[in-house]
């Protein structure tokens, strides 16, 4: 049974995103001070730090309890037989949910987020659909279909990370929802699992283990993710980095996220919280701690896949 929380923490957290989302109404979120939300919501210091790291910190937690109110009024639809009655109630739950909390995503739009706004309601509404993939209907369909299905699916899963899932794993997911075994799964990059109950299949997040530091040789596994040392590289992207030997201290290790980690960014004077960084790139919380890092053997991050 799901602890209720106290109702002392929900008033203050309800305060605190009141303060924000006015302070979002007027200002770039950059630019918005932590000093500025406690005097506006009259929360001490002490107390807001007692909950939240930052105002990043304070922002997820606002954008996911919206994800999780959307999500449970989705959760009315779940008793609907017929595709197109579900997908018509879909559509009024979501515009009745946007007109309830208008004003809050009306300060998200006023400070340039817009694509949060898109990005609540997608992820929200793939996880609802993603319940109701039913094996042997998605077995009838023709092969293109298929894999136009699982396009549009993994499509709002990845977002910009969908160039990692090759026709390979498709493949290995139908061949799943086809096989007689009554429960699979296909392994998938990013820590996610395609996975086959009886006649129901969906994605999940897999859980993640905490790896401490390990020396980084050729290859390394581990969080459904690999990490390959090469001396030269064509791909240009943010999964590939390039190091110096005399820029850095040798040798190489690889480890999960720890509390009060920091990075240094491109362009960017100093270094910023890891966990902000993750967050402004919308990594997925569920991910962050089982994401893998290179240190040096100062422990410092020369390396975040995919940042």
């Amino acid at each position: 049974m799901e602890k209720k929380e106290d109702l002392r923490i929900t008033k203050t957290k309800k305060l605190l995103y009141e303060a924000l989302l006015k302070e979002m109404e007027t200002k770039a979120f950059e630019d918005i001070k932590v000093n500025d939300l406690c005097a506006i919501s009259m929360i001490n210091r002490s107390t807001f730090y007692s909950h939240y790291n930052d105002k990043y910190d304070l922002f997820v937690d606002l954008l996911n309890t919206l994800k999780k109110e959307l999500f449970d009024k989705l959760d009315e639809n779940k008793f609907i037989v017929s595709t197109k009655e579900y997908y018509m109630e879909l559509i009024r739950l979501l515009l009745d949910h946007l007109e309830e909390h208008k004003k809050i995503y009306y300060s998200i739009i006023l400070s340039n987020r817009n694509s949060l706004v898109i990005d609540i309601i997608l992820d929200t509404t793939i996880k609802d659909i993603n319940k109701r993939l039913n094996i042997t209907k998605f077995n009838e369909l023709d092969d293109v279909i298929k894999r136009r299905v699982l396009e549009v699916i993994i499509r709002g899963i990845y977002k910009d990370s969908l160039y990692l899932i090759t026709s390979n794993n498709t493949k290995k997911i139908i061949n799943l929802c086809l096989s007689k075994k009554p429960n699979g799964k296909v392994s998938l990059p990013l820590m996610y699992n395609f996975v086959k109950s009886y006649n129901e299949g969906y994605f999940r997040i897999t859980k993640c283990s905490k790896i401490n530091k390990v020396l980084l040789k050729e290859v390394f596994e581990g969080n459904n993710q690999r990490l390959e040392v090469v001396s030269e590289s064509l791909d240009t992207s943010n999964y590939t980095t390039r190091l110096l030997s005399s820029e850095v201290k040798m040798p190489l290790y690889v480890r999960t996220r720890v509390d009060g980690d920091k990075v240094r960014i491109k362009n960017f004077n100093g270094t910023r919280k890891l966990k902000s960084v993750l967050i402004d790139e919308k990594v997925d919380k569920e991910f962050r701690d089982g994401l893998l890092l290179v240190v040096d053997s100062n422990n410092e991050i020369v390396f975040v896949p995919g940042i």
